[in-house]
Protein backbone atom coordinates (compact mmCIF):
# COMPACT_ATOMS: atom_id res chain seq x y z
CA UNK A 1 0.00 0.00 0.00
CA UNK A 2 3.13 2.45 0.81
CA UNK A 3 4.33 1.30 -2.54
CA UNK A 4 1.59 2.70 -4.28
CA UNK A 5 0.09 6.05 -1.95
CA UNK A 6 4.41 7.51 -2.31
CA UNK A 7 3.41 7.96 -6.05
CA UNK A 8 1.32 10.86 -4.90
CA UNK A 9 1.57 13.96 -3.24
CA UNK A 10 -2.03 15.30 -2.77
CA UNK A 11 -2.97 12.74 -0.31
CA UNK A 12 -4.77 12.77 3.37
CA UNK A 13 -5.75 10.24 5.48
CA UNK A 14 -8.16 10.38 8.49
CA UNK A 15 -9.02 8.10 11.27
CA UNK A 16 -12.15 6.04 10.69
CA UNK A 17 -12.96 3.76 13.75
CA UNK A 18 -10.17 1.43 13.99
CA UNK A 19 -9.11 2.28 10.33
CA UNK A 20 -7.99 5.30 8.03
CA UNK A 21 -9.98 6.57 5.07
CA UNK A 22 -7.63 7.48 2.53
CA UNK A 23 -8.03 11.10 -0.10
CA UNK A 24 -6.37 10.78 -3.20
CA UNK A 25 -6.60 13.35 -5.40
CA UNK A 26 -5.49 12.79 -9.12
CA UNK A 27 -5.90 14.26 -12.34
CA UNK A 28 -7.98 12.53 -15.32
CA UNK A 29 -4.79 11.78 -17.57
CA UNK A 30 -2.98 10.01 -14.05
CA UNK A 31 -6.10 6.85 -13.88
CA UNK A 32 -5.33 4.11 -15.94
CA UNK A 33 -6.19 0.71 -15.64
CA UNK A 34 -3.06 -0.37 -14.03
CA UNK A 35 -3.94 2.22 -11.24
CA UNK A 36 -6.87 1.08 -10.48
CA UNK A 37 -5.88 -2.54 -10.56
CA UNK A 38 -3.86 -1.86 -7.68
CA UNK A 39 -5.97 0.30 -6.17
CA UNK A 40 -8.81 -2.84 -6.28
CA UNK A 41 -6.10 -5.21 -5.30
CA UNK A 42 -4.63 -2.97 -2.00
CA UNK A 43 -8.41 -1.50 -0.69
CA UNK A 44 -11.17 -3.48 0.19
CA UNK A 45 -13.56 -0.31 -0.55
CA UNK A 46 -12.94 2.36 -2.49
CA UNK A 47 -15.11 5.23 -4.01
CA UNK A 48 -14.33 7.51 -7.74
CA UNK A 49 -15.67 10.90 -7.31
CA UNK A 50 -15.38 13.95 -9.71
CA UNK A 51 -14.52 17.29 -8.76
CA UNK A 52 -15.35 19.68 -10.94
CA UNK A 53 -14.27 23.72 -11.75
CA UNK A 54 -15.36 25.66 -9.59
CA UNK A 55 -14.67 29.88 -9.32
CA UNK A 56 -13.70 29.72 -5.50
CA UNK A 57 -13.75 33.28 -4.91
CA UNK A 58 -17.26 33.63 -5.76
CA UNK A 59 -18.09 30.34 -3.71
CA UNK A 60 -16.30 32.00 -0.95
CA UNK A 61 -18.52 35.08 -1.22
CA UNK A 62 -21.36 33.15 -1.19
CA UNK A 63 -20.43 31.04 1.15
CA UNK A 64 -19.64 34.32 3.75
CA UNK A 65 -22.84 33.88 5.54
CA UNK A 66 -21.47 35.09 8.79
CA UNK A 67 -21.73 32.52 12.17
CA UNK A 68 -24.37 34.08 15.00
CA UNK A 69 -24.30 34.10 18.62
CA UNK A 70 -26.32 36.27 20.66
CA UNK A 71 -24.86 39.02 20.74
CA UNK A 72 -22.64 38.89 17.53
CA UNK A 73 -22.39 37.96 14.18
CA UNK A 74 -18.64 36.95 12.77
CA UNK A 75 -17.91 37.05 8.98
CA UNK A 76 -15.00 37.18 6.42
CA UNK A 77 -16.20 40.52 5.24
CA UNK A 78 -16.56 38.79 1.37
CA UNK A 79 -20.47 39.65 1.49
CA UNK A 80 -22.04 42.78 0.50
CA UNK A 81 -25.66 41.41 0.97
CA UNK A 82 -27.44 42.85 3.40
CA UNK A 83 -27.05 41.15 7.14
CA UNK A 84 -28.62 39.91 10.18
CA UNK A 85 -28.36 43.60 12.48
CA UNK A 86 -26.90 42.00 16.28
CA UNK A 87 -25.68 44.08 18.58
CA UNK A 88 -21.87 43.91 17.74
CA UNK A 89 -20.03 42.70 14.42
CA UNK A 90 -17.02 41.46 13.55
CA UNK A 91 -14.71 41.04 10.38
CA UNK A 92 -12.05 37.80 10.89
CA UNK A 93 -11.38 36.49 7.28
CA UNK A 94 -9.63 33.05 6.97
CA UNK A 95 -6.03 33.29 7.29
CA UNK A 96 -3.04 31.39 9.11
CA UNK A 97 -4.21 31.74 12.43
CA UNK A 98 -7.14 29.32 13.71
CA UNK A 99 -10.47 30.96 14.69
CA UNK A 100 -12.82 32.57 12.50
CA UNK A 101 -15.96 31.14 14.83
CA UNK A 102 -17.08 28.66 12.01
CA UNK A 103 -15.72 26.15 14.48
CA UNK A 104 -17.59 24.79 17.31
CA UNK A 105 -14.79 25.26 19.89
CA UNK A 106 -14.87 28.86 19.05
CA UNK A 107 -18.49 29.56 18.79
CA UNK A 108 -19.26 27.76 21.84
CA UNK A 109 -16.44 29.48 23.43
CA UNK A 110 -18.45 33.08 22.83
CA UNK A 111 -21.76 31.19 24.00
CA UNK A 112 -19.99 30.74 27.18
CA UNK A 113 -18.00 34.56 27.18
CA UNK A 114 -22.05 35.67 26.28
CA UNK A 115 -23.19 33.76 29.37
CA UNK A 116 -20.72 34.38 31.97
CA UNK A 117 -20.16 38.25 31.64
CA UNK A 118 -24.55 38.52 31.80
CA UNK A 119 -23.96 37.24 35.53
CA UNK A 120 -20.58 39.00 36.58
CA UNK A 121 -18.28 41.71 35.63
CA UNK A 122 -14.96 40.82 34.86
CA UNK A 123 -11.43 43.45 34.83
CA UNK A 124 -8.94 41.36 34.36
CA UNK A 125 -8.87 39.17 31.05
CA UNK A 126 -6.63 36.93 29.18
CA UNK A 127 -6.90 34.87 26.44
CA UNK A 128 -3.95 32.12 26.25
CA UNK A 129 -4.04 30.67 22.09
CA UNK A 130 -5.59 33.54 20.96
CA UNK A 131 -5.15 32.80 17.33
CA UNK A 132 -6.98 34.95 14.82
CA UNK A 133 -7.80 36.37 18.11
CA UNK A 134 -11.30 36.50 18.04
CA UNK A 135 -12.18 35.65 21.55
CA UNK A 136 -10.12 38.30 22.80
CA UNK A 137 -12.11 40.98 20.58
CA UNK A 138 -15.31 39.42 21.50
CA UNK A 139 -13.92 39.52 25.37
CA UNK A 140 -12.84 43.41 24.63
CA UNK A 141 -16.36 44.31 22.37
CA UNK A 142 -18.54 42.79 25.68
CA UNK A 143 -16.50 44.00 28.31
CA UNK A 144 -14.97 46.95 27.44
CA UNK A 145 -11.75 46.00 29.09
CA UNK A 146 -7.83 45.27 28.11
CA UNK A 147 -7.60 42.15 27.05
CA UNK A 148 -3.95 40.34 27.48
CA UNK A 149 -3.75 38.10 24.27
CA UNK A 150 -1.39 35.58 24.13
CA UNK A 151 0.15 33.23 21.93
CA UNK A 152 3.09 30.82 20.60
CA UNK A 153 3.42 31.41 17.24
CA UNK A 154 5.41 34.21 15.27
CA UNK A 155 3.45 33.31 11.97
CA UNK A 156 -0.06 34.20 14.69
CA UNK A 157 0.86 37.60 15.65
CA UNK A 158 0.71 39.50 12.06
CA UNK A 159 -2.48 37.88 11.89
CA UNK A 160 -3.95 39.24 15.18
CA UNK A 161 -2.79 43.07 14.56
CA UNK A 162 -4.24 42.91 11.20
CA UNK A 163 -7.47 41.74 12.44
CA UNK A 164 -7.57 44.28 15.58
CA UNK A 165 -6.88 46.83 12.84
CA UNK A 166 -9.61 45.60 10.56
CA UNK A 167 -12.35 45.51 13.06
CA UNK A 168 -10.77 49.47 14.35
CA UNK A 169 -9.96 47.76 18.51
CA UNK A 170 -7.67 48.90 20.87
CA UNK A 171 -7.10 48.01 24.36
CA UNK A 172 -6.36 44.19 23.02
CA UNK A 173 -2.37 43.48 23.48
CA UNK A 174 -0.84 40.46 21.96
CA UNK A 175 2.20 38.40 23.59
CA UNK A 176 4.38 36.27 22.23
CA UNK A 177 4.66 33.38 25.08
CA UNK A 178 4.26 29.69 25.33
CA UNK A 179 1.93 29.45 28.11
CA UNK A 180 1.30 32.26 30.98
CA UNK A 181 4.77 31.87 32.73
CA UNK A 182 7.08 35.19 31.70
CA UNK A 183 8.56 38.53 33.40
CA UNK A 184 5.70 40.61 32.10
CA UNK A 185 2.92 38.08 33.53
CA UNK A 186 4.61 37.48 37.49
CA UNK A 187 2.41 38.37 39.74
CA UNK A 188 -0.64 39.25 37.92
CA UNK A 189 -3.81 37.58 38.11
CA UNK A 190 -7.03 37.44 36.39
CA UNK A 191 -10.70 37.05 37.36
CA UNK A 192 -11.20 35.79 33.57
CA UNK A 193 -8.91 33.39 31.27
CA UNK A 194 -10.06 31.86 28.01
CA UNK A 195 -8.33 29.06 26.42
CA UNK A 196 -9.06 27.09 23.29
CA UNK A 197 -6.58 24.39 22.81
CA UNK A 198 -6.40 21.07 22.66
CA UNK A 199 -7.19 18.85 25.94
CA UNK A 200 -3.23 17.91 26.28
CA UNK A 201 -2.33 21.41 26.67
CA UNK A 202 -5.09 22.30 28.84
CA UNK A 203 -4.15 19.66 31.26
CA UNK A 204 -0.15 21.01 31.08
CA UNK A 205 -1.24 24.59 32.25
CA UNK A 206 -3.85 23.80 34.80
CA UNK A 207 -1.32 24.63 37.61
CA UNK A 208 -0.73 28.00 35.75
CA UNK A 209 -4.44 28.55 35.24
CA UNK A 210 -4.99 27.58 39.21
CA UNK A 211 -1.94 30.32 40.45
CA UNK A 212 -3.16 32.74 37.78
CA UNK A 213 -6.57 32.71 38.39
CA UNK A 214 -8.22 35.51 41.40
CA UNK A 215 -10.39 34.03 44.35
CA UNK A 216 -13.44 32.83 42.46
CA UNK A 217 -11.89 33.66 39.27
CA UNK A 218 -13.52 32.05 35.90
CA UNK A 219 -11.62 29.78 33.27
CA UNK A 220 -13.38 28.90 29.72
CA UNK A 221 -11.76 25.63 28.17
CA UNK A 222 -12.69 24.72 24.82
CA UNK A 223 -11.36 22.07 22.07
CA UNK A 224 -12.30 18.81 24.60
CA UNK A 225 -13.32 15.87 22.66
CA UNK A 226 -16.74 14.03 24.01
CA UNK A 227 -14.16 10.96 25.17
CA UNK A 228 -12.19 13.37 26.95
CA UNK A 229 -14.87 14.91 28.84
CA UNK A 230 -14.41 12.95 32.30
CA UNK A 231 -10.80 12.94 32.38
CA UNK A 232 -10.37 17.19 31.79
CA UNK A 233 -13.26 17.20 34.71
CA UNK A 234 -10.92 14.75 37.04
CA UNK A 235 -7.86 16.84 35.84
CA UNK A 236 -9.26 20.27 36.89
CA UNK A 237 -10.92 18.96 40.04
CA UNK A 238 -7.54 18.37 41.78
CA UNK A 239 -6.78 21.84 41.54
CA UNK A 240 -10.09 23.20 42.69
CA UNK A 241 -11.18 23.95 39.04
Amino acid sequence: TLSLLNKFDNISTFPSGENLQIELFIRDSEIQSTLLDQIKKEFDYFEFRRITNKNWVVQNVMDDKGVESELFLISQGLSKKKKIRKKYELVIPGNSAFGTGNHATTHLCIRCIEYLTKKKKYFRICDLGTGSGILSFVLHKITKKNIVSIDIDPVTKQCFLDNKKKNFLKNVFFLLNDGLKCTYLKNKKFDLIVSNMLCNVQKKNVKDYYKSLTTNGRIIISGILVEQENDIIAYFNKFNL
